[in-house]
Formats: C-alpha cells, structure tokens, sequence
C-alpha cells in the first residue's frame, strides 16, 4: 500500500510577512490530512528572527524562513511548506528637540538637544526654515538676523531602527544696544 501525498498543506503569516524589529507575526498552518505531528522551525535567516511556538518576533533586519512540517502517518507521506518573513527596521520612539533658550538675541547663541529617539544612531542638528535668521554649528544655534528659524535634529538610523526627526522653533530678536558714554 503507497501512502498518499498530503493534500494542499500550506503555512502563512498572520496579520503579514512582514514585521519590524520585535514586532510579531502568528504562523498558521492548513491542508493536509491525517494524523502526522505538526511542527514549525527557521530553517534560514536565524539571525533575523526567533520562534516560540507558532509567533515570529523580528531580531534584526533580514529575512527568515520558516518551514512548517507535517509528519504523515500510515496513510499520508509528510509534507512540508514555507513561509518567507521580512523583518524591517522599527521606527523609533518620539525624539524630542530643545532649543535652550529658545528666544535669543541677535548674535546670542542657544544650545541644541535632543531626547528620545531609539538605537545608537548619531544626533545631528540643522536649519531647515529661516536659514537667514540663525545658523548651527555642532549643537550651537547662533542668531544672525531678525525672525525666526526652524532647527531639525536627525537622529540617525542604525542597524534595527529607522532615523527619526524632531524640530524645535527658535526666535530672535534685536539686541540691547550698548549704553553710551
């Protein structure tokens, strides 16, 4: 007697194949037939993902596989099937931009910063509205004319988060003149 093949046996990916680092995905299996024992295991790409029980958790950027395998019994072969999960970078949590102080005079100076954000990215500030009213060097802002200006601190991607974006407002106005003598 020649055990018959498995009929449809599939794995998928619920809600998506597609995850960011420590999100989740649960695996489903369906088809097949009879009463072989059931199991799953990442069969490549380790480093990207783990596996408990049948929920996917992303590691690291990449992809990984995981193989679903039914073992058959006396009527049925076994069958396997598998299923591709893309693990992509997480988005970062807020990042939060100061300016201190956020009013200055002209050729006054504040001194930029940055909270939040995730990973080891490195923080980087710019002006990115008002570029005729303050200019940055390094996390000092330095006022060169009257108005306002828009400072964007990056906060750069790394290995499983994405780069994140913060602005902050800051105001200059005239400076006191000198008394005269």
């Amino acid at each position: 007697v020649t055990r018959a093949l498995q009929p449809g046996w599939t794995v998928s990916a619920t809600p998506s194949t597609t995850i960011s680092v420590n999100g989740t995905t649960t695996l489903v299996t369906s088809g097949g037939a009879g009463t072989g024992a059931v199991g799953l295991a990442v069969t490549a790409g380790a480093a990207s993902c783990t596996l408990v029980g049948n929920v996917v958790t992303g590691v690291t950027p990449g992809t990984c596989t995981v193989t679903a395998s039914n073992a058959g019994d006396a009527q049925y072969e076994p069958a396997s099937a598998t299923v591709d999960i893309q693990v992509d970078q997480a988005a970062q949590a807020p990042l939060v931009a100061t300016a201190t102080p956020s009013s200055i005079p002209y050729l006054g100076s504040a001194t930029l910063a940055a909270s939040g954000g995730s990973g080891t990215g490195a923080v980087s500030f710019a002006v990115t509205a008002g570029a005729g009213q303050c200019q940055v060097s390094g996390n000092v802002l330095t006022g060169i004319g009257i108005g306002s200006c828009t400072v964007t601190a990056t906060k750069a991607a790394d290995t499983n988060y994405g780069a994140a974006t913060a602005t902050v407002a800051v105001t200059v106005t005239r400076a006191a003149q000198p008394a005269l003598v």
